[in-house]
């Protein structure tokens, strides 16, 4: 087996052990830290066993070089098996399955290791391609995966370049075409958008938790440690300390620190979402620390702040005093002491004591009671949640959606469709699908013989002239209609040009108002994206592979594709047939 497998695989080898390849991804990562940036991705086989293709694992043993023998022998062990499930404690008939290895089989972790080589010949041809640089050591020791079992580690070099193509890819020494920007693909999907979580920002918002633990759970073992080590509170994380004490601080330090410090908009957004709950007033600074409402009172009154800072004040009442030297009790009553007279300042300073002074009536320490750390930008506390949520709205430029573009895409994201083909929709919204004409604008001239439909050949091709426009395409619209025991006449003459232009949402507005009345509103995002989709596999079909154009036969694809997607809506609790749904589509979408 040793000799059969890659050498990045850990699990079910003979002279190899999991703590191998945890060993090297540990030192890998302490390396890339101290010298060189790299990028990690984690990857786990869903339902590993459960999942495995038989017709893939007969491809795969026949190219490492197994001969027919050894092939019948797992015909009969491995790919010939029945299921029979009990409903009610009673079998049901059985039923010839497809895939899987079973739990519990000794032949079946090694079997496993099989499949899961294909991943690593791959990389081996990615690696040998160029579009896949692993993290490179040294002239002749680089690594590029580890694997355990059904577990995957990829490891590249973490430039920006080799980012791109790990992503977007590359291909004949070319770089493939990013449709759609990064920011967009993170934003958030109730607003429109994939709602794919932005990592770096997740990063921040994971290493901030540790920030936020250092101010609050004072109790944990680690604390004492960083407190005689780095100092406390948010000086200690989020003050300016010189070089040279910095760099004898831990790199995990470093790195908190870092977040917890950083500004993103030119805003402290760390400290911005933290305050200070009063209570005897020991561990609050009167200046510095938010106590008293969001913003310190060195922001909300930079003069006075000014005057206290400077070397010569002498008073108690200094910069950095807490708020229970900036008072005391007499007769049980607590009388603020600013620390300088009215008769020394003037004009706006003098205002801004006595303005000082009202937002503090009434205010007085709780003596007894400890100060504590609030996360107070959000009602139920500190999360990672909450972080994440709160860098990624001063990161991010919101892009506002009118009311029709908003009603199509929570439509879309609720149609009860396979992902692939909710993400197909989104792209054709969003004029992001590689049609002729938006391969000639992002400079691919290379690849595209001319700018014209290949359908029709007579206009550009922009996905309102593909999926409406064009000639070809209402003959397919009206098949499906008149499936749907209705008509639709595409007006092309009453069409401004807006339509054949804009983003797809004109296409599909259109659509879903011919559909008014005849299809259930919840359907019509479920029935576009059918037709859509069909229409574009048939469109790849005639650029491709040089098929004909044939609205009957397109329908009969959309009526299989259909029942498919409904199967997956049902769940198995219909009681109707296919046959029901190919002579009348309205007992289940019709109003």
């Amino acid at each position: 087996m040793g000799k059969l497998i890659s050498k990045f695989q850990s699990e079910f080898i003979e002279g190899r052990q999991l703590f191998d390849g945890v060993l090297v991804l540990n030192e890998v990562l302490d390396f890339a830290k101290r010298s060189k940036k790299c990028l990690v991705l984690t990857v786990d086989f869903e339902k590993a066993y459960d999942c495995v293709s038989w017709g893939f694992l007969r491809y795969v043993l026949k190219r490492i070089g197994f001969g027919a023998r050894w092939l019948s022998w797992m015909e009969g062990t491995v790919f010939s098996s029945s299921i029979s499930i009990l409903v009610n404690g009673s079998p049901t008939r059985e039923f010839e399955a497809s895939r899987g290895l079973r739990q519990g089989d000794p032949l079946s972790p090694f079997l496993f290791l099989f499949v899961a080589e294909g991943v690593a010949g791959m990389m081996r041809n990615a690696v040998a391609e160029g579009s896949f640089k692993g993290f490179q050591l040294s002239s002749d020791l680089s690594f590029e995966m580890l694997q355990f079992a059904d577990d995957t580690v990829l490891i590249c070099d973490g430039s920006k370049e080799n980012l791109w193509d790990f992503l977007w890819g590359r291909s004949e020494g070319h770089r493939k075409v990013c449709w759609v920007s990064w920011e967009k693909i993170c934003r958030p999907r109730k607003k429109g958008w994939l709602g794919v979580k932005n990592i770096e920002i997740f990063n921040l918002a994971l290493m901030s938790k540790w920030g936020w633990r250092f101010l609050s759970d004072r109790e944990v073992v680690w604390y004492k440690f960083l407190e005689f080590r780095y100092g406390v509170g948010m000086e200690a994380l989020c003050g300016v300390i010189p070089d040279r004490d910095l760099l004898k601080s831990s790199l995990w330090w470093r790195d908190v620190r870092n977040v917890c410090g950083f500004e993103v908009n030119d805003i402290p957004w760390f400290s911005n979402c933290i305050s200070r709950r009063l209570g005897d007033g020991e561990g609050t600074r009167f200046w510095e620390h938010a106590w008293l409402g969001p913003t310190p009172f060195k922001v909300l009154f930079p003069h006075l702040f000014s005057l206290c800072s400077m070397p010569n004040f002498s008073s108690p009442s200094s910069s950095s005093s807490c708020v229970a030297n900036m008072g005391g009790w007499v007769d049980n009553v607590w009388k603020w002491d600013l620390g300088f007279s009215e008769d020394v300042l003037e004009g706006g300073v003098a205002c801004d004591r006595s303005n000082l002074l009202n937002l503090l009536e009434g205010v007085a320490p709780n003596p007894g009671v400890k100060d504590k750390w609030i996360w107070w930008r959000h009602g139920e506390g500190f999360s990672v949640k909450n972080c994440f949520r709160r860098i990624y709205s001063l990161r991010s430029l919101d892009v506002v959606l009118n009311d029709g573009c908003k009603l199509e895409l929570k439509r879309l994201w609720e149609a009860r469709v396979p992902s692939k083909f909710q993400v197909f929709g989104w792209r054709l919204l969003f004029n992001s699908l590689p049609t002729r004409r938006a391969l000639c604008i992002r400079g691919m001239e290379r690849i595209v013989s001319d700018i014209l439909c290949p359908l029709c050949g007579l206009e550009e091709e922009p996905e309102g002239h593909l999926f409406l426009v064009c000639a070809h395409t209402r003959n397919v619209w009206k098949e499906v209609f008149n499936w749907l025991g209705s008509d639709l006449e595409v007006d092309v003459g009453a069409m401004d040009d807006t339509l054949e232009n804009e983003m797809g949402f004109g296409v599909v507005d259109y659509i879903c108002e011919k559909l008014r009345g005849v299809v259930k509103p919840l359907f019509f995002a479920f029935l576009w994206l059918l037709v859509c989709w069909c229409i574009w596999l048939e469109r790849n079909k005639v650029v491709f592979k040089e098929c004909c154009w044939n609205p009957t036969e397109i329908l009969i694809v959309i009526k299989n594709l259909g029942w498919d997607w409904l199967s997956i809506l049902a769940k198995g609790r219909g009681n109707s047939t296919k046959e029901v749904w190919l002579c009348n589509p309205c007992a289940y979408v019709g109003v």
